[in-house]
């Protein structure tokens, strides 16, 4: 009996092994795609940088690949052995399902224990991390850029922080929340002290709506905000003409004054508080019984009872695939492995579909346990059915 536990164990080990490693990169691929630009900067900044994205990306792959890939093997080992007959040949030297089934649902038992690692604090702490390195790269590639070309661009959507912002207003004749977009040329960079700066702001429809020129600025940043503060010394402001080409028509309201007031703040990188989706398991309970974070506390619990739910679903589909496997796809080894993929694709998009669709109701959170349970109700038919 030991001999035969550990020669599943074995199998089951190796192809899931192989399986989630090729799945991991292939979600590490998607990534890679999707954040193309952070790690084209990161590389020509330093592979070390490009190294460390992988590595932070790597734990969220592995929650994912974990549950798919067992799934998969699950299939492959137990269609082999009936395509093989070794389960009937079991049968026939007195094992029983159950005995058969053992070796399976404690490998099950501890990817679940993996997964929960891997879903509840692998993957969130280092998900944060990830976030945390990904804005780095981007501002050192705003200083960057800035110094090779000595202009940059920012759209500043609503508005600005300028501390006051009327005071364009009152020389424009529009709100500051006109403004789309900002365009900043500098002449000499310093650390702390530009020289020769012409600030372009557009409205909403990208026609120039005023220009400042400024002899120097004195210049703080701070990558904590994301944000760069400009104290303008020196400076002169060109307001553009309504329904006129400013480039063309020039302006006819020109101002000058020694030092501008209020020293502008643009948002260079958006800095956002982190989401309740990189929070590890402690940080999340507090989220969930803190009062000053109501406003969150159905999203903590629906991550939180997500988290738990992917990471035990091995056990879940164990209790379906295996059983599944041996009764119904019996003998062809790629019916086999086409129906653990296809269990593990409806696991997925069942419960995708009923966290979509409750997102209405109070017991929202709950809905990721909907293929938890179904794959349990439709298991234990089969596996009835396989004892007896």
């Amino acid at each position: 009996m030991f001999t035969v536990s550990k020669y599943i164990f074995r199998e089951l080990f190796k192809c899931t092994l192989i399986a989630v490693v090729v799945i991991a990169a292939i979600l590490l691929y998607g990534n890679f795609t999707r954040y193309e630009e952070v790690f084209i900067e990161a590389l020509a900044q330093s592979p070390e940088n490009l190294f460390n994205l992988a590595f932070l990306l790597f734990p969220y792959a592995m929650s994912m690949a974990i549950p798919c890939g067992y799934a998969v093997s699950l299939a492959f080992v137990i269609g082999r052995l009936s395509s093989d007959s070794e389960i009937k040949a079991l049968y026939s030297l007195g094992f029983s399902f159950s005995k058969i089934s053992s070796p399976v649902l404690i490998f099950s038992i501890f990817l679940s224990c993996l997964g929960l690692y891997a879903t509840l604090e692998w993957s969130p702490k280092n998900r944060a991390k990830f976030d945390e390195l990904r804005e780095k790269i981007l501002w050192e590639n705003f200083s960057h850029h800035l110094q090779e070309s000595g202009e940059f661009s920012i759209n500043i959507g609503d508005a600005y922080n300028n501390g006051d912002q009327d005071a364009f207003s009152n020389f424009a004749g529009r709100k500051a929340k006109d403004i789309s977009k900002v365009t900043i040329s500098v002449g000499e960079i310093q650390k702390k002290n530009w020289q020769n700066l012409r600030v372009i702001f557009f409205d909403l429809e990208n026609q120039i709506h005023m220009v400042m020129n400024s002899s120097s600025a004195t210049v703080q940043k701070s990558f904590e905000k994301g944000t760069i503060r400009l104290d303008l010394k020196n400076v002169d402001l060109e307001l553009a003409d309504e329904n006129k080409d400013f480039y063309t028509s020039g302006s006819d309201h020109y101002i000058s004054v020694k030092q501008w007031k209020q020293p502008l703040e643009f948002q260079v990188i958006k800095k956002e508080k982190p989401s309740v989706k990189r929070l590890a398991l402690k940080e999340l309970l507090t989220r969930i019984e803190d009062p000053e974070f109501h406003h969150q506390r159905i999203k903590a619990k629906a991550t939180l009872n997500k988290s738990i739910s992917l990471g035990c679903s091995p056990f879940f589909i164990t209790l379906l695939v295996f059983p599944f496997t041996i009764k119904v796809v019996k003998k062809e080894l790629m019916s086999s492995v086409v129906a653990g993929i296809s269990l593990c694709v409806m696991y997925y998009i069942i419960g995708t579909t009923a966290f979509n669709f409750t997102s209405a109701y109070s017991w929202h959170y709950f809905s990721w346990w909907i293929p938890n349970l179904l794959f349990l109700l439709l298991g234990a038919g089969l596996w009835f059915r396989c004892n007896f």
